[in-house]
C-alpha cells in the first residue's frame, strides 16, 4: 500500500484554497474579472463603488454590498426584508391600523362629540325663557310689581320704573323697610280716590300711629303717564310739587283733568291690574267715618246700615273695622322665584275666586310653596284648593274640578302669559 503525505488533498479543494490565497495577496489592479467571475462575481470592464471606476477587489465589495438590502427609518431588516416595527402606544392612545390614535372620548349626556371633544350643546330655548351663560332661564320682569294684601283681597300693581325711577325707589324703600306692614286706608273720597300709605294701626297701644317719613322725593310726573282710573299716584303737600313722601292714592276715576295739572301735576307710578280693581271699588263702596282732623275720611269695613250705622260710626276706631294693608311685597326680591312660583303669583291674582288667599310675590316672603312626591304645590285654605306644577304642567285640584286633578296647561305657556302680564 502506498501512503500518501499528510499534507495530500484533493485537487478541487487545493485549487480553491490556492486561489483565495492568491486573490487575497492581490493587488486592485492584478485582480481581473475573469478571476472575480470564476466566483460568482459579476462579469465587468469596469464595476462601480462609491461613485468612482474600479475593479478587482472593490469592484467585489460593491456586488456583494448591493446583494444586502438597506432599510429607511423607521423600517428595519427582518429576513432580509424591510418591515415597519408595530409601535408601542401610550395611554390613551391605541393602536389602529399600525398607526397609534386617540380614541374618540365617551360622552355623557347631556354632551355630544363634536370635533373629537365632547361638548354642551346650545340648548333651544322655549318662550319666555332667554339663553344666559349657554342655561335657558326665565327673565326678570322688566317692570316691578307689587301685591298689596288687604282685609278685602289683594290687590296687584305693575310699576312704572322706567317712566318715574325716583318715585317707584321711594315708594319701594316704604314696602321693602315694611312701614306699610298694618297700614290702612286712611281716606276715601267718593268718585274719586282712595287714599292710604299715612298711618299704621299699632297693637301695642291698639291705635293708630302715623308712618315716618323719608326725604320727599323729586316730581317725575310725565303726560304720558296721566292720572286715570287704577293708576296710583303720589300725595303731596299743597303748593309744593316736591313734597311727596310716604302718602299715595289709586285713582277711582279719569281725574287727569285736574289732578295731571294741580301743583305741578300728581306723578303717577303704576298701574293696578284688571283683576284687583274690583277690590280696589269694594274699599271705595264702603261707608266712612270722621275719626278726627287728620282722618276725616277713614272707610269702615262694616255691613251695618240705617241708624245701627250711624251708631256704629260714633264708636273709636278698631283695627277689625278698617281696611288693613297686612303685607305689601314686589317681585324685586334678591331671591329668584322659581318658574312656578312665577306662574302661582300670577294665577292668585288674575284667579282670586279659586287662588284665595294669595301669598307673597317673593317666595322669601311667603314660604308658601312645598315640593311632595315629585310635584311642587301650594294650598289655599279659602278656596280649599291646591295648584301644583309635575313634570312640565300645571294642575289645578278643588271643588271646581270636584277635588280631581284639572290640567291647567303647560309650564312655558303659562310662563309666558305670567311674565307678559309683569309677574
Amino acid at each position: 500500500m502506498t501512503t500518501k503525505p499528510f499534507f495530500q488533498i484533493s485537487r478541487p479543494i487545493f485549487a480553491f484554497m490556492l486561489s483565495a490565497i492568491l486573490l487575497g495577496m492581490m493587488t486592485e489592479a492584478q485582480a481581473t474579472p475573469s478571476l472575480m467571475s470564476a466566483y460568482g462575481a459579476p462579469s465587468c470592464t469596469s464595476c462601480h463603488y462609491d461613485g468612482t471606476t474600479s475593479s478587482g477587489r472593490a469592484g467585489l465589495a460593491a456586488w456583494l454590498a448591493s446583494k444586502t438590502t438597506t432599510c429607511t427609518a423607521p423600517q428595519v431588516l427582518q429576513n432580509n426584508v424591510c418591515v415597519t416595527p408595530t409601535p408601542t402606544c401610550t395611554a390613551p392612545q391605541v393602536l389602529q391600523n399600525n398607526v397609534c390614535v386617540t380614541p374618540p372620548p365617551t360622552c355623557t349626556a347631556p354632551q355630544v362629540l363634536q370635533n373629537n371633544v365632547c361638548i354642551t350643546p346650545t340648548p333651544t330655548c322655549t318662550t319666555p325663557q332667554v339663553l344666559q351663560n349657554n342655561v335657558c332661564v326665565t327673565p326678570a320682569p322688566a317692570e316691578t310689581m307689587v301685591r298689596m294684601q288687604t282685609s278685602l283681597g289683594i290687590i296687584d300693581i305693575r310699576l312704572f320704573d322706567s317712566a318715574a325711577p325716583l318715585t317707584v325707589t321711594n315708594f319701594l324703600n316704604y314696602v321693602d323697610s315694611g312701614a306699610y306692614r298694618s297700614s290702612f286706608i286712611q281716606r276715601s273720597v267718593p268718585g274719586s280716590i282712595i287714599q292710604g300709605g299715612g298711618y299704621a294701626w299699632n297693637d301695642i297701644s291698639n291705635s293708630v300711629k302715623p308712618i315716618t317719613k323719608l326725604s320727599p322725593v323729586v316730581n317725575e310726573f310725565s303726560a304720558d303717564h296721566s292720572n286715570l282710573r287704577g293708576t296710583i299716584a303720589m300725595a303731596k303737600l299743597n303748593g309744593n310739587p316736591n313734597s311727596a313722601t310716604n302718602e299715595w292714592f289709586f285713582n277711582l276715576t279719569n281725574n287727569s283733568a285736574k289732578l295731571d295739572f294741580q301743583n305741578g301735576g300728581s306723578t303717577v307710578f303704576g298701574q293696578v291690574v284688571e283683576k284687583s280693581m274690583p277690590v280696589v271699588d269694594a274699599i271705595a263702596a264702603l261707608p266712612r267715618k270722621n275719626a278726627g282732623k287728620t282722618l276725616p275720611q277713614v272707610p269702615i269695613a262694616t255691613s251695618l246700615n240705617g241708624t245701627a250705622l250711624k251708631a256704629f260710626l260714633k264708636k273709636p276706631l278698631a283695627k277689625s273695622n278698617l281696611v288693613t294693608i297686612s303685607a305689601i311685597s314686589s317681585n324685586r326680591s334678591n331671591v329668584n322665584a322659581s318658574d312656578s312660583d312665577r306662574v302661582f303669583a300670577y294665577l292668585e291674582g288674575t284667579y282670586p275666586e279659586y287662588y284665595s288667599p294669595a301669598n307673597a310675590l317673593s317666595p322669601a316672603d311667603s314660604g308658601s310653596s312645598t315640593n311632595a312626591n315629585g310635584a311642587y304645590y301650594r294650598y289655599y285654605s279659602a278656596t280649599k284648593t291646591y295648584v301644583y306644577t309635575l313634570n312640565g304642567l300645571v294642575y289645578y285640584q278643588g271643588p271646581a274640578s270636584q277635588n280631581q286633578p284639572l290640567l291647567a296647561g303647560a309650564i312655558s305657556d303659562l310662563l309666558a302669559t305670567a311674565v307678559a302680564a309683569g309677574y
